[in-house]
């Protein structure tokens, strides 16, 4: 939904040496600009921990069984 995007997307803002740039479509999309990190894999998978994170806080069951049943890759 787009109340979890944006709490995820402020939750990255608020994460020292990232930043939120962008946020686009339904399901959002969120596009990140990360100042040091070791490779892409372990950024993504940080992210898709917040944001599994977050819909275990905040989100409906609904919001759960969508987030896994997505793809591997795809999310946050």
């Amino acid at each position: 939904s787009g109340r979890l995007a944006t709490v995820i997307a402020n939750l990255i803002t608020l994460t020292p040496g990232t930043l939120t740039v962008e946020a686009r479509g339904c399901p959002a999309v969120l596009f990140v600009h990360v100042l040091t990190f070791d490779d892409v894999a372990s950024v993504r998978a940080d992210v898709e921990d917040l944001e599994l994170r977050v819909v275990r806080a905040f989100g409906s069951p609904a919001d759960l069984a969508m987030l896994r049943s997505e793809p591997e890759g795809v999310g946050a």
